[in-house]
C-alpha cells in the first residue's frame, strides 16, 4: 500500500467537499468516511467511464480485501481523491490517494474479486409491539451513539432510522390489523413535520428510547403517520409524515376494498397537513451554495434519502455562518449549532441522484430552498426554525 505514496498519472481524479455534517465530535473526519470517501470516487470514476473493470457501482462493493491508512487528522473544506487500478490474478485492485492542501491524508486499497455476488440485505427488523389498532411501537437500545460535532445526539440519524421504520411499517393493511391487501402501489413520503424538544439532542449515549408509530389519517391518495420518540416516558421528538400511493411514478387511489373496512373509518380524513410557501425563483438576496450528491446519500429506492436532504441544509447554514455575513451572526459562534432546531416544516417535489448537483439557497434562517442545476427547477424547501 505505501507504493501509492509515489504513484503518478492516475486513471481518475475526483474532488470531494468536507461537509460539516461529516465530522465527528471532535471535529474531525472520522476513519470510515473516508472508505465512503473512496467508494464514490470509485463511483464517480464509473460514472465517467474511467474506470475499466467495473461497469456499475456493484463492483465497488466486491470487496475481498480492503487497506487503508490515515495519515492526518483532517477538519478542511476540500480533498482531492486519485485512483488506480492494478490486477492481480482473478482480482483487480482499485488504489487511493486522498490529499488535502497541505499533503496526503490518507491512502488506500480495495481488493475487489468479481466471482463475489453482491445480495441485497434484509431491513434490520426490530421487534414491533401492536397495543392498539393502527399502532405499533418498539424499543431502541443505544440507538444514538453516534454525536454530532457538537456532542449532540444526531438528528438527522433519527430521520434515516425513519426510513427503515417506514418500510416496516409501509403495509398499511398489516399496520391496521385488517384483511385487506393493497398491491397497486407504493407510499413516498411528500411532506414532514418536525417538533423536537431541547432534550432530544442531549439523549443519553445508552438511553433506551421508545418509538410509536400510528396512522393519524387516511384519503383517497394518501395517509398521514405521527411518529413519536419518548426518553423517561417525555416525548423528545414527534415527526407527521404525509405519504402519496404512487404506482409507476403517478399518483393512484387506495382500493375500495380497502378504505371500506370498519376500522379504516374513523381515520378517513382525520387531519391535514400544512402547506409551505413555494418561491417561483431563486431569490437575489440570500446566501446560495451548491452541493453534489454522493453514493453514500442513495437509499435503497435508488435516490437521494430524506435525511441527506436535511443534513444538507443544516451544512448550508453553518456555511453562511462561517462565511462571516452579517446578516447570518448568531449567538454560537462561527458554526449552526443544530440544537437550536425545534421545528421543521418540508415538503418534497421531486427526487435527487447520484452526482446530480443542486443549489441549496438559505433566507434568514426562515425558508431553504433546494434547486435542480444548472435549469433552477424547484426541488423541495425547508419551512421555519426557531
Amino acid at each position: 500500500i505505501k507504493e501509492i505514496f509515489h504513484r503518478t498519472d492516475p486513471i481518475h481524479v475526483c474532488p470531494i467537499s468536507i461537509r460539516p455534517q461529516d465530522l465527528n465530535a471532535l471535529g474531525f473526519v472520522p476513519a470510515a468516511r473516508f472508505v465512503t470517501y473512496c467508494q464514490h470516487a470509485a463511483s464517480h470514476a464509473i460514472y465517467r467511464q474511467n474506470l475499466p473493470d467495473a461497469h456499475n457501482f456493484n463492483h465497488v462493493l466486491q470487496l475481498s480485501k480492503m487497506q487503508i491508512q490515515i495519515l492526518s487528522l483532517v477538519n478542511e473544506k476540500e480533498l482531492l481523491i486519485e485512483i488506480w487500478q492494478r490486477n492481480i490474478q482473478n482480482n483487480f485492485i482499485m488504489d487511493f490517494r486522498i490529499s488535502g492542501k497541505n499533503g496526503i491524508v490518507c491512502i488506500a486499497a480495495f481488493h475487489i474479486n468479481p466471482q463475489y455476488i453482491v445480495k441485497m440485505l434484509p431491513y434490520y427488523e426490530m421487534s414491533l409491539r401492536r397495543p392498539k389498532v393502527y399502532i405499533c411501537d418498539c424499543d431502541l437500545p443505544g440507538f444514538f451513539l453516534e454525536r454530532d460535532r457538537f456532542h449532540n445526539a444526531k438528528f438527522t440519524e433519527m430521520l434515516r432510522y425513519k426510513v427503515v421504520f417506514d418500510k416496516m411499517t409501509m403495509n398499511i393493511s398489516s399496520l391496521l390489523g385488517v384483511s385487506a391487501t393493497y398491491e397497486n402501489g407504493t407510499f413516498f413520503p411528500v411532506k414532514h413535520e418536525i417538533e423536537i424538544s431541547p432534550a432530544f439532542y442531549s439523549i443519553p449515549l445508552d438511553a433506551n428510547i421508545k418509538s410509536t408509530i400510528q396512522i393519524a389519517s387516511l384519503s383517497r391518495t394518501s395517509a398521514i403517520l405521527e411518529h413519536s420518540i419518548k426518553y423517561q416516558s417525555k416525548t423528545v421528538l414527534v415527526m407527521i409524515t404525509k405519504l402519496v400511493s404512487v404506482n409507476h411514478g403517478r399518483t393512484v387511489s387506495i382500493p375500495d376494498s380497502f378504505m371500506s373496512q370498519e376500522t379504516i373509518s374513523p381515520l378517513v380524513n382525520r387531519r391535514t397537513c400544512s402547506k409551505v410557501s413555494c418561491p417561483n425563483q431563486i431569490p437575489t438576496k440570500a446566501f446560495i451554495s451548491n452541493i453534489t450528491f454522493r453514493s453514500d446519500d442513495i437509499d435503497v429506492n435508488q435516490h437521494v434519502n430524506n435525511a441527506v436532504y436535511v443534513a444538507s441544509c443544516l451544512d448550508v447554514a453553518s456555511k453562511a455562518i462561517s462565511s462571516g455575513a452579517s446578516c447570518y451572526h448568531t449567538p454560537f459562534g462561527h458554526d449552526f449549532n443544530p440544537a437550536c432546531l425545534v421545528k421543521l416544516s418540508a415538503s418534497y417535489y421531486k427526487q435527487c441522484f447520484e452526482h446530480q448537483t443542486v443549489l441549496i439557497v438559505l433566507q434568514d434562517y426562515k425558508l431553504i430552498s433546494i434547486y435542480q442545476h444548472p435549469a433552477s427547477q424547484y426541488l423541495l424547501n425547508y419551512g421555519t426554525w426557531s
